[in-house]
């Protein structure tokens, strides 16, 4: 993956990724297919209170990768999975408005714990053009 694609799916990737999870979060508790209709409003306003994470998220992943972390590595698989979660907190408080129900910091921690990691193994499975790929460990 070259980095213009790769900072391509660390900015818009994570509010999509997570958007999706929370949907099929809220269609198993509603149990209604109705609540399918939801959804562009779900992804619209995952891109207003994740967009400045994710856009913390790629400027501090691509600086690791500058400064030498191998996005190819484990270490870049933890960093965004951790990077992850950290975004989980500001975002809850976020949705702590726009909720009628108060959220758990526990859950979007956990959804960006998750998000951050899916997004962490697309850049790994896909090194930059070039690179020799190391084996399994």
């Amino acid at each position: 993956m070259k980095r213009a694609q790769r900072v391509i799916l660390e900015v818009f990737g994570p509010p999509a990724l997570a958007a999706t999870i929370f949907e099929i979060v809220a269609l198993v508790g509603a149990r209604e297919v109705a609540a399918l209709k939801l959804f562009p409003m779900i992804l619209i306003f995952g891109y207003l209170v994740a967009g400045l994470p994710s856009l913390a998220f790629a400027g501090i992943m691509e600086f690791a990768f500058a400064r030498g972390l191998e996005p190819t590595s484990k270490s870049a698989v933890l960093l965004a999975a951790t990077l992850g979660m950290t975004s989980g907190l500001p975002i809850d408080m976020a949705m702590a408005g726009a909720m009628t129900v108060r959220s758990s910091a526990a859950f979007f921690m956990i959804l960006g714990l998750l998000v951050g990691g899916a997004i962490g193994l697309a850049i790994q499975a896909w090194p930059p053009p070039g690179t020799r790929v190391r084996g399994p460990g």
